[in-house]
């Protein structure tokens, strides 16, 4: 019997999977007064966000004019392991992303900008969540390194994804930083691709240096079945796996008591600043799951299911109904009948009741 309730919810999310569509990303441009010029960046927005009220954690994307395509896709792959999320890309390139020759503790343009002017404009537009993520990739990726060491930035997260390291001005300027100026740094994660021993060398040597130190906020790992290019995709699931770590509760939680899965969503919410909700695509499968059993139970946990889904949004009324209407075409009419009992009771008001 559980192996069937499984491959139920399996083809319901199949079936729900096949009518979904890639969402990309909005360009704005606004003007800079540290660059003196308008300024793009493109924003990819949950697709929860526009019928629900909480806020997001946001990743901040450099080079944002090539790699919102790849992130937007990497992070569509982890939808049921990570939390949702905002994407800013930030248009960023060449000289811009280098430190100032000879002195790394010198704030930079670039950096100016994202401080002063970028992060505050989005957060006066978005519901953004204290968690935040500053993220680059080669050139770009050395830049996130150079503002790590820096400590300008107060990001939550810092990912260096196969930075520039081979004029060895990362390693000197890390070199030189004192273990109390490593306890103040936020969480780093750096990763290199199959880039050649001219790469590798120094990574192998700024990983040292993070171990010598037992920085456990540190996290460094090399890829050597990936290129400079593909290390983007599989670099930063690495990464937002590490960074979300619990996200998904166990299986034995989701269908024990539904009490003690959203005490599980609570519960990760609080470590991060925000709103951790279950997400409705869970919900649904619940529903579904609850419905089937002959525990006395899980009459309750139903209940719980679309009542906790309906405070969320009142037309999830019309997603729940789908489940009841997916349990009537495989000839289970009570089932069937128990989602829509407890929509029509919980919300009346709904056309199909």
């Amino acid at each position: 019997m559980k192996h069937c309730l499984l491959a139920l919810i399996l083809i319901i999310s199949l079936a729900s999977d096949c009518s979904e569509q890639l969402p990309y990303a909005e360009k704005h441009t606004f003007y800079s007064k540290e660059f003196d010029q308008q300024r793009d960046y493109y924003v990819h927005l949950p697709d929860n966000y526009n019928t629900s009220q909480r806020k997001y954690p946001i990743l901040y994307l450099l080079h944002g004019q090539w790699d919102m395509l790849p992130a937007v896709a990497s992070i569509a792959l982890l939808s049921d392991e990570i939390p949702e999320i905002i994407i800013v890309g930030v248009q960023s390139k060449g000289q811009e992303l280098h430190a100032i020759k000879g002195d790394i503790k010198r704030q930079t343009k670039l950096s100016k900008f994202l401080n002063i002017e970028l992060i505050p404009h989005i957060k006066a537009r978005y519901r953004t969540a204290p968690y935040e993520i500053l993220l680059g990739h080669s050139n770009a990726g050395r830049f996130v390194m150079n503002e790590w060491i820096r400590g300008g930035l107060a990001f939550s997260s810092y990912y260096a994804f196969s930075p520039s390291l081979d004029d060895n001005q990362t390693y000197d300027h890390l070199s030189k930083l004192t273990t109390n100026e490593f306890k103040q740094k936020s969480h780093l994660t750096m990763t290199l691709a199959n880039e050649g021993e001219h790469m590798l060398k120094p990574f192998k040597e700024i990983k040292t240096i993070l171990t010598n130190y037992k920085n456990k906020k540190s996290l460094s790992i090399h890829f050597p079945d990936e290129t400079h290019s593909s290390t983007r995709h599989k670099s930063l699931m690495f990464a937002l796996r590490n960074t979300f770590t619990g996200w998904q509760p166990s299986y034995e939680t989701k269908i024990s008591n539904f009490t003690n899965l959203k005490q599980h969503y609570d519960d990760f919410g609080k470590r991060f600043g925000f709103d951790a909700q279950i997400e409705l695509e869970l919900l649904q499968k619940l529903s579904v799951y609850f419905a089937m059993s002959t525990k006395p139970e899980d009459a309750l946990n139903i209940k719980h299911v679309i009542n906790y889904g309906l405070n969320l949004n009142r037309n999830n009324a019309t997603s729940f109904w789908e489940m009841a209407n997916y349990l009537k075409e495989i000839d289970n009419l009570a089932s069937a009948n128990k989602i829509k009992k407890n929509i029509c009771d919980l919300q009346p008001d709904f056309n199909l009741c």
